[in-house]
């Protein structure tokens, strides 16, 4: 109640209250044994009681203008400098995981070939012909009926999902990729006019 509980989530307390727990290893199950700190693991509940505390402390560290945290390893000075810094690189974490991820997919080849950085680029939110949205966030994530997709549906080998309008046309067997699509294929011709 002190934290400004309603009763009914101070009524969580008996879910703690004489809480035991096991561990099960290789050999089997260990005897219970009492838990006095922590969150419930696998409980629905949890999540949320973990942030009510956690929020409470930053509230408190904010407050009480913390002059820092000290840890075994090292001592963070401004609370607001850590967390400014901690966020930082949590966001260049994502960064680093988005680009790896998108690197790895053989799907996203125009994606990994055009973009950079996890941001939504400045022509998206200025496109007015919401007809064309679709097509071109589809296009952008292979979502397509260029051989390369198709040809990923069947199981055929990059080398042979060529494109049929250039070898009908031309006897030329190029793969037909989105690069294929956009820059190359004369049957797109009028499209990219």
């Amino acid at each position: 109640r002190d934290r400004g509980l309603s009763r009914d989530l101070v009524g969580l307390r008996s879910m703690y209250s004489k809480l035991k727990s096991f561990v099960k290893g290789t050999d089997g199950l260990t005897e219970y044994f009492g838990c006095t700190i922590g969150v419930r693991q696998g409980c629905m509940v949890s999540p949320l009681l973990f942030n009510l505390f956690l929020n409470n402390e930053y509230i408190t560290i904010l407050n009480n203008n913390c002059k820092g945290i000290q840890t075994e390893t090292q001592s963070v000075g401004n609370i607001r400098t850590f967390i400014a810094i901690l966020n930082q690189r949590l966001k260049e974490k994502a960064h680093e995981a988005w680009y790896s991820s998108v690197l790895e997919n053989n799907k996203l080849n125009i994606i990994s070939q055009c973009k950079s950085s996890l941001i939504q680029e400045s022509y998206i939110a200025s496109m007015y012909n919401m007809q064309l949205v679709r097509p071109l966030f589809l296009f952008r994530c292979s979502t397509h009926h260029l051989a390369i997709e198709t040809g990923r549906w069947s199981n055929t080998p990059i080398a042979e999902r060529i494109c049929s309008y250039c070898k009908l046309t031309s006897n030329i067997s190029v793969i037909e990729d989105e690069k294929h699509f956009l820059y190359d294929c004369s049957l797109y011709k009028d499209l990219r006019k």
